[in-house]
């Protein structure tokens, strides 16, 4: 995205017109979304043609065949490709790119990443364990450093949790906070 803004493409930028057809997002026939990747519109145009069988509507027009063709003619391009890709389930454009060797990776909702092992394993996605048996499942920052350990999950302290503290901090005396607490001021 940086060399492309360096050449004049706007970001944000709109997926029904990206600077790159085959570097972009696409509904599959069963409603599901897959992401294509391939990263340079002049490499990838020849085999995402040898796998999908549609050579005809890409080399039938010279233009398209332009290295920065996406960057030109991208609208075009990308209701092409967005036509071709809503021919097949996504599980069937799955198989197809993978036996072909063409970047792409599925879209996936939250109940998927709730239970995606790459992003368990990578601690993207951790599950807690509550002192009263319960658990839930919480994200991390997706952004890691060596010299800063992931630290463990705390839960959130209650409401007026440390008031007590605070006000001790402040010089209240205890004898002034147990009056506040008598008279209701103070959450426990």
């Amino acid at each position: 995205m940086m060399g492309f803004y360096q050449i004049g493409v706007e970001f944000p930028n709109s997926r029904t017109n990206p600077p790159n057809s085959l570097n972009n997002t696409y509904q599959c026939k069963d409603g599901k979304w897959i992401m294509l990747a391939g990263a340079s519109w002049a490499s990838y145009l020849p085999k995402f043609c040898e796998i999908t069988g549609h050579k005809d509507e890409f080399y039938s027009n010279e233009d398209y065949l332009n290295p920065i063709a996406g960057l030109i003619y991208g609208q075009e391009l990308s209701k092409l490709v967005s036509d071709i890709m809503i021919e097949k389930t996504r599980d069937e454009w799955v198989k197809i790119l993978s036996a072909a060797d063409f970047p792409h990776e599925l879209l996936q909702d939250i109940p998927m990443i709730m239970q995606d092992k790459q992003a368990l394993e990578n601690k993207f996605i951790f599950k807690h364990e509550f002192g009263n048996g319960t658990s839930a499942l919480y994200s991390n920052t997706p952004v890691f450093f060596g010299s800063q350990p992931i630290t463990d999950f705390i839960h959130s302290a209650p409401v007026g949790a440390h008031t007590v503290e605070v006000l001790s901090q402040a010089g209240y005396t205890d004898e002034q906070i147990e009056v506040l607490k008598a008279a209701g001021a103070i959450a426990e």
